[in-house]
């Protein structure tokens, strides 16, 4: 094996099961077929693995992530709304206005954490 190189091999198979191509359950057997050492092949499962839970976990992540920003923006939202219709008179509560710092302002943050969720990697 003089042409072998450990990070393109752990790159290669980590890109093809989670693309779909391969299973990681085959992995091994695909090394073995390669003439590759079992030691090596050790590492380089281990390797492909902590790379795909790595990558189940940062998508998980993201959807978390998303969860917060666009229910923040509702929650943000209906604060704004509910102010500004007390305020001009468009929800009737017999004069008395109401100004939503609590739920403006924590539809904000809310917001503001799911988007920093969203651009980790």
């Amino acid at each position: 094996m003089e042409n072998y190189n450990r990070a393109s091999t752990i790159k290669k198979y980590f890109n093809e099961i989670t693309s779909g191509k391969l299973e990681f359950s085959e992995l091994r057997q695909k090394l073995e077929n390669l003439g590759i050492e079992q030691e090596e092949i050790t590492v380089v499962i281990r390797q492909v693995d902590k790379k795909v839970q790595r990558n189940i976990e940062m998508k998980a992540i993201n959807a978390t992530g998303k969860n917060l920003f666009y229910g923040g923006l509702i929650v943000a939202l209906l604060g704004l709304v509910l102010t500004i219709g007390t305020l001009t008179g468009l929800v009737n509560l017999k004069g008395i206005g109401i100004i939503a710092y609590g739920p403006i302002a924590g539809g904000l943050i809310t917001a503001m954490t799911g988007k920093s969720q969203m651009n980790r990697s």
